[in-house]
């Protein structure tokens, strides 16, 4: 799942599944990446990521999701097929038998059924690799759109994870996250 070219868009397309595909990030992302995701709030308020401000944080932040791949976690773009329209990001990193995984869409009439869609179709992908056994992710304890498409993708909440993230668009404190799995 390498990156072939992190300065361009034009990046290899890893998963399809309805009227969405899953692709290489690359630093090229980062101008449609802020205008739609990472400038915000809405889409930030849960992350612990503050909003950004100028493009160029976005760019930064690409570069350091590049560079994550030499631990294992990867982070593509979700976007329509037709169009080639940002949907949203997902990030999957391996731990032994388990991925966790995230995933933030563009709260706009033409991205919302993406989770519905996609999430389900991920969740069946990774966990059909014999070696992994458990796909998990956490929200705020307060982010109904994540708690439902969490739910709509077949996981359960394990539990509540006290004082467990930053969220600093919301306070500068740790905040309440439930745990959620599926498991095989």
């Amino acid at each position: 799942m390498g990156i072939l070219n992190p300065n361009t868009a034009e990046m290899r397309v890893l998963f399809t599944h309805g009227k969405y595909e899953l692709r290489e990030i690359g630093v090229g992302d980062a101008p449609e990446i802020f205008k739609r995701l990472t400038s915000r709030l809405r889409v930030m308020k849960y992350l612990p990521i503050k909003v950004h401000t100028h493009v160029k944080e976005t760019e930064k932040m690409i570069v350091k999701w590049l560079r994550y791949e030499e631990n294992g976690i990867y982070v593509h773009v979700i976007q329509s097929k037709a169009e080639k329209r940002l949907v949203g990001i997902i990030t999957a990193g391996r731990l032994d038998h388990s991925i966790a995984i995230s995933i933030q869409i563009v709260p706009d009439r033409h991205s919302m059924g993406a989770a519905c869609v996609l999430g389900p179709a991920i969740a069946h992908n990774l966990l059909a690799h014999s070696e992994i056994w458990r796909l998990w992710a956490y929200s705020d304890v307060d982010n109904v759109p994540t708690i439902n498409m969490l739910h709509n993708m077949g996981c359960k909440c394990e539990g509540l994870m006290r004082r467990y993230e930053v969220h600093p668009n919301i306070s500068d404190e740790p905040r309440d996250c439930l745990l959620w799995s599926i498991t095989r």
